[in-house]
């Protein structure tokens, strides 16, 4: 447990005070603000429109604003992460600094585990600063809080899957930007693919096939259904990828 949190300690410190961090940060509250307030907008002019034609407003405010802000959130998300965890391994390696890192008395696991917790806690940052939106708003309107937290712990796992792969990929590749391309396609791919189910014949095979599209299980949690079913999804996930960077590390430490 020291070490892991003695990579970690290194990792996120590194990773926070980054200028790149900064930015990325920056430009993310900037494309979520102009959004979520032409959204909100929006919604308001299109219910005061309502009231006035019926007597009084509709629409939903979860489904038409809240969720059209997460899916903002959602698509930079997708290529946010990778930028961020890019550097975690592959740039041990350009500097030469992974040799001794796989010399000191540390596991393959605590490395694996270390660095996902650094990429973990970074991707958190971002989901925090998008959450102060629909916070803000709860203030001057009714929000309703239930759906709203599951929705965002939806979007915490799907993040959480997204750091794993970056910490894969970036196992894989000596080149940073090698890493975040591989990591962003494989991002991208999890949503190209998730209608691939509906193309198989039979009611049985194509139900199966859905649920191991991650898709289905974070649509569950956009809707305010926080299935045990589908948490424990997310977390297997998760965990095969770093299982899969801890075989590459050790891979790598007797080749």
């Amino acid at each position: 447990m020291r070490a892991i949190l003695l990579i970690y300690k290194r990792d996120i410190r590194a990773l926070l005070l980054s200028p790149v961090f900064f930015v990325l940060s920056g430009l993310c509250a900037a494309i979520w603000s102009g959004a979520f307030l032409r959204t909100f907008f929006a919604f308001v002019e299109k219910s005061m429109l309502s009231q006035q034609i019926s007597g009084r407003p509709s629409g939903n405010l979860h489904m038409e604003v809240i969720l059209s802000h997460l899916t903002w959130v959602n698509i930079l998300l997708m290529f946010i992460v990778p930028v961020l965890t890019m550097k975690l391994l592959s740039e041990e390696k350009r500097q030469g600094t992974y040799d001794l890192l796989l010399t000191v008395p540390i596991s393959s696991t605590q490395i694996a585990v270390g660095k996902y917790l650094a990429g973990f806690v970074g991707a958190l940052g971002l989901i925090f600063i998008s959450f102060l939106y629909p916070l803000g708003l709860s203030l001057v309107v009714d929000v309703q809080m239930g759906p709203l937290l599951s929705a965002y712990l939806g979007l915490v796992f799907i993040g959480s899957v997204y750091v794993g792969i970056g910490i894969f990929c970036s196992s894989l590749a000596r080149s940073a930007v090698i890493s975040a391309v591989l990591a962003i396609v494989m991002n991208l791919s999890i949503f190209l693919t998730s209608g691939l189910s509906n193309l198989v014949k039979g009611d049985g095979l194509s139900s199966y096939l859905k649920q191991l599209e991650l898709v289905t299980h974070y649509w569950q949690f956009l809707k305010g259904v926080a299935s045990s079913s589908s948490i424990i999804f997310f977390i297997s996930v998760i965990v095969f990828f770093i299982f899969s960077t801890q075989r590459v590390i050790e891979f790598t430490r007797w080749r």
